[in-house]
């Protein structure tokens, strides 16, 4: 062989690889233990919650059937085979106030019966890392962490949405790390902008002082929109990055997801806790997509987004 062969081929030999090639271990056993023993308990909370969906979805496909509202019969099919994750998504159906009432109340059942299940995973997780870290296994701990992170990401609730798949934006839409949306709002309601966190002013011109008081980790970083009580709020949202947006407020007794969240109800899915305070009776959260324009009317209602811009 040739010196500059000889040479060039000794450089190489020197060059690092890139560190994922270098740190591609795999995630510590009790890890991946963990996580099946997690996927498997969510898998096995959802299964009659799914089933009595599936049930009550079937009722209202026979009623629309004898009634012969062809709209009515092709979402609440698509409904079905979204949710059974089998069947094609047929075009030209309209979903009526019924299925949309009960989509929401099966998100909600969704989330209360997961979210016990991650609280333990999460503590079991939190264990999981403090023992790698006593032990100085460094790699181990980080890969926990990034468990924990992602667990967070999806607050507490990793199951599926069920929304139509054309309602909703593609992964590559959404920044992985800045899911949250850019917004510009329009409104008559003189209205602040203020970091979403624990002892900002909900209800500014209240008196006591109505507050944040909780806010879920996930939402670390956003901001909010601080509004005058006891008012009915509309608001014009026009999204400048794709992202999640949230709406929270009072959510009055007898009102209808319609009446809160406007005609695109079936778009929004239940956030309960997730925004905390005194009245704060509904949070709920949207993927939201460029140039989408959004109609929003409720009584004490506010959003969340990662950027809030006065219009």
């Amino acid at each position: 062989m040739k010196p500059l062969v000889l040479l060039i081929s000794a450089l190489i030999s020197l060059i690092p690889l890139p560190a994922e090639s270098q740190n591609a271990n795999p995630p510590p056993p009790e890890l991946t233990a963990l996580k099946g023993t997690f996927e498997k308990e969510i898998m096995r909370v959802q299964k009659p919650i799914k089933a009595q969906y599936v049930a009550k979805l079937t009722d209202l496909l026979q009623s629309a059937a004898s009634d012969d509202n062809l709209d009515a019969v092709i979402s609440i099919q698509n409904e079905v085979n979204l949710v059974k994750e089998s069947g094609p998504q047929t075009a030209g159906g309209k979903e009526g106030p019924e299925l949309i009432k009960e989509r929401i109340k099966y998100r909600s059942d969704l989330k209360s019966a997961t979210d016990t299940v991650a609280d333990r995973y999460k503590g079991a997780l939190e264990n999981l890392q403090s023992t790698y870290t006593k032990a100085a296994k460094v790699n181990a701990a980080l890969a926990v962490r990034h468990e924990l992170a992602r667990l967070a990401a999806t607050a507490g609730n990793p199951s599926a949405d069920t929304s139509p798949a054309s309602a909703q934006p593609t992964t590559a839409e959404i920044d992985p790390f800045n899911p949250g949306a850019s917004v510009t709002v329009k409104t008559s309601t003189p209205f602040k902008i203020h970091p979403l966190k624990v002892g900002e002013p909900r209800l500014y011109d209240s008196n006591p002082l109505r507050v944040i008081e909780g806010v879920d980790p996930a939402l670390v970083g956003l901001q909010f929109t601080s509004i005058p009580q006891r008012q009915i709020n509309t608001f014009e949202v026009t999204v400048n990055r794709p992202g999640v947006l949230y709406a929270f407020g009072a959510y009055k007794d007898n009102m209808t997801p319609e009446q809160f969240l406007g005609t695109e109800a079936a778009r929004w899915q239940p956030a309960e806790g997730m925004i905390k305070g005194k009245n704060i009776w509904a949070c709920f959260k949207r993927d939201v997509k460029q140039g989408e324009v959004i109609q929003l009317k409720s009584f004490e209602l506010e959003i969340a987004a990662a950027d809030i811009v006065k219009k």
